[in-house]
């Protein structure tokens, strides 16, 4: 019985072939394919959260004195809601306006260009959920939202932060001086409803006062495109002592 010694390797008449074969000119040569990624699509809706706690998906169609109207994303009714009703409007490019008491939008703190940082530990909850409703999504939420306690990174005035999910699940986010934020898409490690692929966004805004506002949003997509669960969590979070 003959032995191998170490670095040695033994070819069998298979691997032989295969080399013989593979150094012909006339061979085909097959490459490995780069894996591209489709980006997450834009979002094409506004999100309306009011102070009973309920919230629209839809479109801002107009702000009035004391108003505005919004088309309803899932019955495509237009529905007018008073200012004083709203507590605060996420836009479809991820900023965050609520009303003053003259029902004049407000974006940011009065002193948002002195850089701060948004550093620290939060303990987060997720209010309200809604998006596709079918009965295959009812338990993603629960499954792949990111987590009760974050922590969030960020050099004072810096243009972006990470933000650290104990779950394991990671976000880096670009911010603005305001405390504005919007993360890239973090994919989970394990498939959603048919097998789809998971992805979370989070976007909102931290306060100067160590509170953290804005949405989380799930979206389960097959290989082929097809969109199977897309829902929303409204996020609410204090910084810890």
């Amino acid at each position: 019985t003959g032995v191998i010694a170490s670095g040695d390797s033994a070819a069998s008449p298979r691997d032989a072939a295969s080399t013989a074969r593979d150094s012909s000119p006339n061979a085909p040569r097959v490459g490995r394919q780069p894996v591209s990624v489709a980006p997450a699509p834009a979002r094409a809706t506004d999100d309306i959260v009011l102070n009973a706690g309920r919230v629209f998906e839809g479109r801002v169609l107009s702000v009035r004195q004391s108003s505005i109207t919004v088309k309803d994303e899932e019955t495509g009714l237009d529905f007018e809601i008073a200012k004083s009703d709203i507590d605060r409007i996420v836009t479809r490019d991820g900023r965050i306006m609520r009303f003053g008491e003259d029902n004049v939008p407000l974006l940011g703190d009065d002193d948002e260009l002195t850089a701060i940082s948004y550093s620290g530990q939060y303990r987060v909850r997720y209010a309200e959920r809604w998006g596709t409703e079918r009965s295959e999504c009812s338990t993603m939420a629960r499954t792949f939202a990111p987590g009760t306690e974050v922590v969030v990174q960020h050099l004072r005035g810096a243009p972006m932060l990470r933000l650290t999910f104990l779950n394991g699940q990671g976000f880096n986010a670009a911010v603005r001086p305001d405390g504005l934020f919007e993360s890239g898409a973090d994919q989970a490690p394990v498939r959603g409803p048919r097998g789809a692929f998971v992805s979370t966004r989070l976007s909102g805004r931290f306060s100067r006062g160590g509170v953290l506002t804005g949405v989380a949003r799930l979206n389960a997509v097959m290989t082929d495109g097809t969109i199977v669960c897309d829902l929303a969590l409204t996020v609410h979070g204090e910084r810890q002592p």
